[in-house]
């Protein structure tokens, strides 16, 4: 794997610069590259071996910088653009309250906007062209419409008509402060984590123990970095380690969690000529591991891969302000237009004044209040969320989460417990249980294996004779064996340790004689499972499972469930085409919790993970459970998104019900700038106390 390199870019205000940047990147010949919007931090391997500085120059080309700053500079961020506006902007809206001639001077009010004019056109300006080279117009567009055409109202008032009537900087400058506050507020309201795959680079060993020999041609080892290793050499893995490279167990034996690369519940116990894989942990054991695989073949840097390819192929869902923005951008220049060409042509009126009156009707559709209709509703939501043991990382999860069609679910950790609960001991006749239970429970209190502290809980709700054991010794992922004092052998462990072929998990023998038979349960379900499932069917929602683990086991989950689907032994590619499929019929959400959940929960249109999540899934989703809050938090991510939207829909209708009022007066010159100025405020009022309202409605 090439190492990875780091950059920060200044300037990415939307999802569409991020695209920007991540394309221009990738044909400069990058690969692997990764932006995130929210910190600016891109991370990319650089095959070609271009130079930083290129890098720079390209992006600047695209109107973006590349920081030489390691720490992000308060000064270039959008905060403090903001503030500088609001510098600005202050004493525009104060001539509205105080008649200090200065305030009311039009060459003053002209010089405090052109900086504010300049601000939103470096915040909104990217987006809106992007936009507009993509044939649509979002909300940037209409928000610099507004304010542009308001600047302009105004100019012409101090140029041409030289009258107080025609002076609207204020008008202009609030637009762009306060669209900018919303979406501080929202930036705000989310969360920043680590992006994806930063911490899936990290997860990766990036060195290891290799075994060479050494003078007296005996083994020894040194520590070198995974990228130096080849295929053929050999490296030493410990208990607690995570497995380096691909590879085959060339000595030892031990444990492996693979649960979070294969979904796999089980822990697998592992020997000579056996395969690992890279990214799994060694619960117990020692091992000897021949590299097989090296660098990019690697099943870590498979999902690496998976997951940035995850990035670009995920559907981009439309925020409603942005489709609104789309029809009534275009809406508003033909109204526009019309009134020009009516009052000029038909009604006989000045070329000038059928100007001022076109120019009118899109100063009275500034879209303040449109601006403030999702952030301000957003940012209470989340609120909300947080409330309920929920971290909103992508806000657009809110708005989309109550259109959900299909709700995915892994197995393993999601839908199911982790860890062995044994579920019960069958004792041989002949022998005492409470003696069989104390040897077990003695026994079991010196393993290192995962299961033991299962049977351990399981001993201890029985009375026992604490048994009196020497010579205890743990034989690596197998099992254990010692002696009773009357010199009687004891051995307890697996099938493959103990020779006894029965349909129990772990058996145990006094001097060869099968003595007692320990049987775990299937997995456990979750409490909460059952009547989460049951609440989303309810509301006609398809259910699915979605695991890399055994066919049987999923089968029986869903089946005690009643999943519509199910799907087995799927690895992260396949269920990525999975996930996409499920997409192209209707908004979808994956809940996941391991490693090899992470493609499909950057690939779903709403990805969650729930607590005790590996860190590599946390990140890559959307929305995080934490605490102690389960899968019942689900239920309530929906009531959460379902009443945040409905507010961005009454917020928006506060704001679109003023324009349908307000336009056609003014392109009958019925309503002057002023008074639409005064509505517009009052407007944005409503949309405020609308958003302010859902903190305290009553939702759960």
């Amino acid at each position: 794997m090439e190492s990875l390199e780091k950059i920060k870019v200044e300037g990415m205000t939307c999802n569409s610069c991020a695209t920007n940047v991540s394309t221009y990147l990738r044909d400069s010949g990058l690969e692997n590259i990764h932006v995130d919007l929210g910190s600016g931090n891109v991370t990319y391997e650089n095959p070609v071996h271009l130079d930083k500085d290129k890098i720079g120059k390209g992006l600047k080309d695209l109107g973006y910088k590349l920081s030489e700053s390691k720490k992000a500079s308060f000064y270039s961020g959008r905060e403090f653009w903001f503030m500088v506006s609001m510098l600005f902007t202050a004493p525009l809206l104060l001539h509205m309250f105080f008649s200090w001639p200065l305030l009311h001077n039009p060459t003053f009010q002209l010089i405090l906007a052109i900086p504010v004019m300049f601000i939103g056109y470096k915040y909104f300006g990217k987006s809106a062209l992007g936009s507009l080279k993509r044939g649509g117009a979002n909300m940037d567009v209409l928000i610099l419409m507004g304010s542009t055409a308001a600047f302009i109202y105004s100019c012409v008032g101090v140029f041409y008509f030289e009258s107080h009537e025609y002076l609207f900087f204020e008008t202009a400058a609030s637009i762009l402060s306060l669209v900018m506050l919303g979406n501080i507020i929202e930036d705000r309201a989310v969360a920043k984590t680590r992006s994806a795959i930063e911490a899936l680079i990290k997860l990766q060993p990036q060195t290891a123990r290799q075994i060479i020999k050494n003078k007296d041609a005996a083994d020894t080892l040194r520590t070198v970095n995974i990228s130096d290793l080849l295929i053929g050499d050999k490296v030493q893995v410990n208990t607690g380690d995570q497995i380096p490279v691909d590879g085959k167990v060339m000595s030892g034996h031990g444990s492996i969690d693979e649960s979070m690369m294969t979904g796999e519940s089980e822990l697998n116990d592992i020997k000579v000529g056996e395969n690992v894989l890279s990214g799994t942990l060694l619960v117990n054991g020692n091992i000897a591991v021949q590299v097989t695989k090296t660098g990019n073949q690697t099943s870590l840097s498979q999902i690496i891969k998976l997951m940035q390819d995850a990035q670009f192929t995920k559907p981009a869902i439309q925020r409603l302000a942005d489709k609104i923005s789309s029809w009534f951008v275009p809406i508003v220049i033909i109204i526009s237009i019309l009134t020009l060409i009516i009052s000029f042509f038909v009604l006989q009126i000045s070329f000038s004044e059928s100007m001022m009156r076109c120019i009118a009707v899109m100063v009275i559709s500034c879209p303040c209040a449109m601006g403030l209709a999702t952030p301000t509703a957003i940012a209470v939501g989340i609120g909300r969320a947080g409330s309920k043991g929920l971290l909103i990382k992508d806000p657009n999860a809110l708005e989309l989460i109550d259109q959900a069609k299909t709700i995915i679910f892994d197995k393993t950790g999601t839908l199911t417990r982790i860890g062995k609960q044994v579920d019960k001991i069958v004792i041989e006749k002949g022998f005492d249980r409470a003696e069989i239970i104390g040897i077990i429970a003695a026994l079991e209190k010196r393993s290192t294996h995962p299961v033991a502290q299962g049977i351990i809980n399981y001993v201890n709700t029985e009375s026992s004779t604490l048994g009196s054991l020497i010579e205890i010794e743990e034989v690596q992922g197998r099992g254990m064996k010692a002696k009773l004092e009357d010199g009687r052998e004891v051995i307890l462990g697996s099938e493959s340790y103990t020779g006894i072929t029965s349909a129990s998990d772990v058996n145990l023998l006094i001097n060869s004689q099968h003595a007692a038979s320990i049987y775990f349960m299937e997995d456990q379900i979750r409490d909460d499972a059952s009547s989460v499932i049951e609440e989303l069917k309810r509301e006609n929602i398809r259910t699915v499972l979605l695991s890399g683990d055994k066919t049987e086991k999923c089968r029986r989950v869903a089946d005690d469930l009643s999943l519509d689907e199910w799907y087995a032994q799927k690895l992260p590619d396949e269920k990525l085409a999975i996930v996409d499929a499920f997409n192209r019929s209707g908004i979808t959400v994956m809940v996941g919790d391991g490693i090899n959940d992470a493609p499909p929960l950057q690939q779903s249109n709403i990805g969650i993970s729930i607590n005790n999540a590996s860190q590599i899934a946390i990140n890559a989703a959307d929305v995080v459970i934490t605490g102690k809050a389960g899968l019942k938090s689900i239920l309530d991510l929906k009531k959460v998104g379902k009443h945040t939207y409905l507010t961005i829909k009454q917020n928006l209708f506060w704001a679109l019900f003023y324009n349908v009022v307000a336009i056609p007066l003014a392109a009958m010159g019925f309503l002057s700038p002023i008074v639409g100025v005064i509505t517009m405020a009052f407007s944005d009022l409503i949309v405020i106390g609308n958003s302010i309202r859902l903190k305290t409605k009553k939702i759960f």
